[in-house]
Order: C-alpha cells, then structure tokens, then sequence
C-alpha cells in the first residue's frame, strides 16, 4: 500500500528537481515547481500516513487532503499557463478555485473536514469525514476536470502544438 505513495513522491520530486535550471521565460515554470513539490508533499504525507502510529494519523490525512486541494488549484493554474488560455472564463475558473482551496483549506485546519481516524485490527484505516468533506471532494474533482478540459480543448484547437501538449 505504500508502494505507489513512494513511487510517485520519488517521481515528482525528481522532476522537481531536474526542471530547476530550466529557462525563466518558460510559461508556467514557477508553477509548474510548485504542482511538482505540492504532488511530492502529498506523496509523502500519504506515505507517513500509511506508516506512522495514531494519534499522527490524523495529522497526516488532514496534509493528503489540504496537500489534495493545492494539486488540484495550481494543476488547474498550470494547465492555463501552459497552454496559454488567457480567456475570462479560464482566469475566473482559477481564481474561483483559489478561493475554494482557500475556503476549504480553513475548515481542513479547523476540524470541520476530518471528525476522526481509527486504526482497525486488521491495520486498515476507518476516517470518519464531515459534512462538508463531500464537498472537498466534489471541489478537488472540478479542479481536475477542469484542466484536462482546459488542455483537451486547446489540443484540439492548435493542431500545430499537440506536441507540447502532450508531454
């Protein structure tokens, strides 16, 4: 179960750290640092949840899912940059799930997300969520929908830049 968490904080923060001295005119290249770190810090935080002893665990699933909000927000941030959509509707979708994020992120701190975690005898996790944590969910999804949707449309309106797109 701790399998993929490693695999992926490994691989994010390699990428990571391979981007570093790439050219500071690239479009979205602070961001895309930043999508990288927030992905290899929810690795982590996955990582540790699933190997660390209670009462931690609560702690470490409030970061995946305060971690789980960052991603989705800058991916959304990123793919706007990337693919150059400066259009009122996209800058309103980012600054909308900024907000959200920001929103969300508050009632994480507060408690109002996660009520509790308990370890089972079978070493499986049981967390009792929130009424708002559907939300969360719901909100994190959006954001995620909305950049494939943002680097769907722009794949098939630039023919000439399917490349880029698709790395």
């Amino acid at each position: 179960i701790i399998g993929i968490p490693l695999v992926t904080l490994l691989g994010s923060a390699a990428l990571a750290i391979a981007i570093l001295p790439s050219s500071r005119q690239e479009s979205g290249r602070i961001t895309l640092k930043i999508l990288l770190l927030s992905i290899a810090f929810w690795s982590f935080s996955s990582l540790m949840y699933h190997t660390t002893d209670f009462p931690s665990s609560v702690f470490w699933l409030k970061m995946i899912l305060a971690l789980g909000m960052i991603t989705g927000v800058v991916g959304v941030h990123f793919c706007a940059q990337h693919t150059g959509s400066n259009s009122r509707p996209v800058k309103a979708a980012v600054y909308i799930f900024y907000a959200v994020t920001v929103f969300m992120f508050t009632l994480n701190v507060t408690g109002q997300l996660i009520v509790s975690a308990k370890l089972q005898p079978s070493g499986a996790v049981m967390a009792q969520f929130g009424p708002l944590a559907p939300a969360m969910w719901g909100s994190i999804t959006l954001a995620i929908l909305t950049a494939i949707i943002i680097l769907v449309s722009n794949y098939v309106r630039h023919p000439e830049k399917r490349t880029v797109y698709a790395v």
